[in-house]
């Protein structure tokens, strides 16, 4: 297992179809997006701790957390995704943006998937670009219930431009433009 992982991952603008990733509009008529990731980016640190350490959960993004219950953790997106990997041991998180929160860029996206990878890496642990896009979705659109749909993670995973698909059962197909 290593102890320091580093995960750098693209925002991404839409050029048309948002609103078409979400299920109450999908699952009623298809839904399609034209978007692509961008040079602009969403960094994660994580860092295994000794346990030395006397805080189990170490995090720093606009703010700084310390704690040593899960459950107190505020950024919702960190906890959900520390529970998903199942972390049980101490451990720094560190997330930096080349772009302020709130952009409209995806960023909460490509943090939980940049946060994902990262964590599954330090684990040691194989994630498929499938099941990560599929955890991320899940992280943010079914736990924590954001209003969001499903076009956010996909270009914070796959990059580059591409044309994706949602199909009424739920089904995301694309095609790779650049």
């Amino acid at each position: 297992m290593t102890n320091v992982v580093v995960t750098k991952t693209p925002l991404r603008i839409s050029f048309l179809g948002g609103g078409t990733d979400i299920d109450y509009f999908y699952k009623k008529h298809d839904g399609a997006v034209l978007s692509a990731a961008i040079n602009k980016y969403v960094y994660v640190t994580v860092k295994k701790y000794s346990k030395l350490y006397k805080t189990k959960f170490r995090l720093n993004y606009s703010i700084t957390e310390n704690t040593n219950d899960i459950e107190k953790i505020k950024n919702n997106i960190i906890r959900e995704c520390l529970k998903v990997a199942k972390i049980d041991f101490p451990i720094y998180v560190s997330v930096v943006s080349d772009i302020p929160a709130g952009s409209g860029l995806g960023g909460s996206s490509s943090v939980t998937v940049g946060l994902l990878k990262a964590l599954y890496e330090l684990k040691g642990k194989k994630i498929t670009s499938k099941k990560l896009y599929d955890l991320a979705c899940e992280i943010e659109i079914k736990r924590l219930k954001q209003p969001i749909g499903k076009q956010d993670q996909f270009p914070a995973v796959y990059g580059g431009m591409n044309f994706i698909e949602f199909k009424k059962n739920g089904v995301v197909k694309y095609k790779k433009i650049l």
